[in-house]
């Protein structure tokens, strides 16, 4: 499928439109989403760290999101946590359009409040965040269905 501006759609069809978005990971983020996925194959469930990151940005409500990124920039400030050197690798996912609009407004209310918080730091949160995974093995569960893992297009040779 390819990209369309949010602008050239009508509101109904946005809902269900993919977009291409990069996160930056440190060392430690991508430790932490293999350890994730790790978890949950351990649990009977095997997914993909593509699929987790839009299981995460789908399931996870604004609110928690929130409190997340809060918890996470205490503990950075605390020197509990944090990134050190330079960002590890930088990842492309397609996330669903409102799910994007969903980090961003959290992002924008995390910065009313004077804390960092764009879409890369409120990922990197979420996957550092304390899961029961035993909850989140149902949760990918039904929602495989929702949002299947789309076929790689063929190559152009």
């Amino acid at each position: 499928m390819p990209l369309v501006m949010k602008k050239q759609l009508g509101a109904k069809a946005a809902a269900a439109v993919n977009q291409r978005v990069g996160f930056s990971f440190y060392a430690e983020d991508l430790t932490a989403l293999r350890g994730l996925v790790a978890g949950l194959r351990e649990r009977g469930v095997r997914v993909k760290r593509t699929f987790l990151v839009r299981a995460l940005a789908s399931l996870v409500p604004e609110d928690e999101i929130f409190a997340h990124g809060v918890a996470r920039h205490r503990q950075e400030a605390a020197g509990k946590a944090g990134a050190v050197g330079e960002v590890d690798q930088c990842l492309a996912f397609e996330v669903l359009q409102d799910d994007v609009d969903k980090l961003e407004r959290v992002g924008d209310r995390l910065s009313e409040k004077r804390f960092p918080g764009g879409r890369s730091f409120l990922l990197r949160a979420l996957l550092h965040a304390p899961w029961d995974l035993m909850n989140w093995r149902v949760k990918c569960g039904s929602s495989k269905r929702s949002f299947p893992t789309r076929a790689r297009a063929p190559a152009g040779r």
